[in-house]
């Protein structure tokens, strides 16, 4: 079922194949142990192999520009998470949405709400129709199977838009969800507002995903984003 995903109808979609090896080992090499057994972190000084690889001209970067809206110069990266699932480090997350982008620093501008800080970098929820603009890359370094991780989607959830905390259970039982099993190599491309969630891990096999926001938009001053 995940390969007849459609990034446009779904909110999803797997680009099997569409790293090489090589670039993974970068990226595995680059991170090395700078997470310290935690089990992401979005707050890390982001190095240079990585920077090279999020660019519009590396691998990554290249995919993003390919969900680049037509009125828009280019897609950046602004918010890469390092995510490292293993049996010490095993967690699961519920059905949501995206909903928060990571700034420098919080000023009150009107349209952006509810800030919180994770990992130490101010993130605040921007207007629906930024977010709506926005593509996240999730490239697997590891296989993600039934059992280890994969993320689950709802089918065309992000055409709702910003839904409610409490109408997220009804919404992801309307429709069958998907799990987006995947092999090292494979690129998860989805809207943040598709509904999904993770599951914890049954097979106790380590789950490494870079994970990358691309926006085509500049913040309204002051605001800037954290990762550019």
């Amino acid at each position: 079922m995940s390969e007849q995903l459609q990034f446009d109808k779904d909110g999803a979609e797997i680009l099997r194949g569409a790293v090489s090896a090589s670039v993974i080992g970068e990226v595995i090499d680059a991170f090395g142990d700078t997470i310290d057994g935690r089990p992401g972190v979005r707050s890390l000084q982001v190095p240079a192999e990585i920077v090279r690889i999020v660019a519009a001209a590396g691998p990554l970067g290249r995919i993003a520009q390919s969900f680049r809206p037509d009125d828009a110069a280019a897609m950046e990266p602004v918010r890469i998470v390092f995510f490292d699932k293993t049996p010490e480090t095993n967690w699961g997350v519920p059905w949501h949405q995206d909903r928060t982008i990571a700034v420098k620093a919080r000023h009150d501008v009107v349209g952006f709400s509810n800030w919180n800080t994770k990992d130490g970098v101010a993130h605040v929820e921007p207007p629906i129709d930024l977010l709506m603009r926005m593509v996240t890359l999730r490239l697997h370094l590891d296989d993600a199977g039934i059992d280890n991780g994969a993320l689950d989607i709802v089918p065309g959830s992000h055409s709702l838009g910003r839904i409610p905390a409490a109408e997220v259970i009804d919404v992801a039982k309307r429709v069958p969800s998907v799990r987006c099993t995947a092999k090292a190599g494979d690129v998860l491309a989805m809207r943040l507002v598709t509904l999904h969630r993770s599951e914890r891990l049954i097979n106790p096999s380590r789950r490494r995903v870079l994970h990358v926001d691309f926006s085509p938009d500049r913040l309204p001053p002051p605001l800037a984003w954290n990762q550019q």
